[in-house]
C-alpha cells in the first residue's frame, strides 16, 4: 500500500515535465562526459588511427589557420584527432539536448503556468540562492578553463 505524502508537492505539467526532462539529460550527459573524457579521447584517437585518419599529409588546415608545434596537418596524432573528434561529439550532445530543452521551455512558456496549492515558506528564498550559486558556479568556471 502507499502511503501518502504529507506536506507541499511539487506538480508539474506534461510540457514542465518534457522540460525537466531535457535539462536532466543535458546536464548528465555533461557530468558523464566530462567524467570520461580521457577515455572517450583515447577511444577515438585509436578510431581514427586504425582508419588511416591520423598523420594524413594531404589533410592540412589552411595557411591563416593558426596551429601549434605539430603543424598545418588536421590530424597530427591520435590525441590531437581523439580531442577534435571529442569536441565534435559534444558538441553534437549539448546540441541535441539543449536544442530540445529550448523547444520544451518554448513549448511550456506558452501553457499558463500552475500555481502551487499551498506556499512553501522559504521557497522564494531557496530559489535565489540557488541561483545565485549556479551563477558563481558559472562565473568560476570562466577561470578555470578546459584544458580541452
Amino acid at each position: 500500500p502507499r502511503r501518502a505524502r504529507s506536506g507541499p508537492s511539487l506538480n508539474l505539467s506534461p510540457d514542465d515535465q518534457t522540460l525537466a526532462v531535457w535539462v536532466a539529460s543535458f546536464a548528465s550527459s555533461h557530468i558523464g562526459m566530462s567524467a570520461v573524457r580521457s577515455t572517450i579521447i583515447e577511444t577515438l584517437g585509436a578510431a581514427a588511427g586504425s582508419v588511416g585518419l591520423v598523420g594524413n599529409g594531404d589533410w592540412r588546415l589552411p595557411g591563416w589557420w593558426p596551429s601549434d608545434n605539430s603543424g598545418p596537418l588536421l590530424f597530427p596524432d591520435r590525441t590531437t584527432a581523439g580531442r577534435q573528434f571529442y569536441r565534435a561529439l559534444y558538441t553534437a550532445v549539448s546540441f541535441f539536448t539543449l536544442g530540445s530543452a529550448l523547444a520544451a521551455y518554448l513549448e511550456s512558456s506558452r501553457t499558463s503556468p500552475q500555481v502551487m496549492q499551498q506556499d512553501v515558506p522559504g521557497m522564494q528564498d531557496a530559489y535565489l540562492l540557488a541561483a545565485s550559486f549556479s551563477f558563481g558556479a558559472a562565473i568560476a568556471s570562466l577561470f578555470n578553463a578546459s584544458p580541452l
